[in-house]
């Protein structure tokens, strides 16, 4: 996962309730001792791949939409530009096996 801040939306929308699991998806996380940022609403995709390679992140969580409701998300390996689908009760486990 890659970005700057989150900043919850005052209004109840669909990007707001993206965000907020997107917010739970990254204290879950944290919980594994993984260090993760999160985007805001000026979300683009390749500035935010351009920010994390940057930051010298080895991977991006691509979270949208489609991904929270399928459960799954896109883990893009940044080093070696592999990106892979993997549910969310194995997402900890795979980036930990990765370090």
């Amino acid at each position: 996962m890659c970005a700057r801040s989150w900043q919850e939306k005052s209004k109840l929308d669909a990007d707001w309730f993206v965000n907020v699991d997107f917010a739970r998806l990254a204290r879950e996380l944290r919980q594994h001792d993984l260090v993760v940022e999160l985007g805001d609403e000026t979300f683009r995709l390749k500035k935010s791949f351009e920010a994390a390679t940057r930051a010298g992140a080895n991977y991006i969580l691509i979270v949208g939409e489609n991904e929270v409701k399928a459960d799954a998300f896109a883990l893009k390996n940044l080093g070696t530009g592999e990106q892979t689908s993997i549910v969310r009760s194995e997402l900890a486990g795979k980036i930990q096996s990765a370090r």
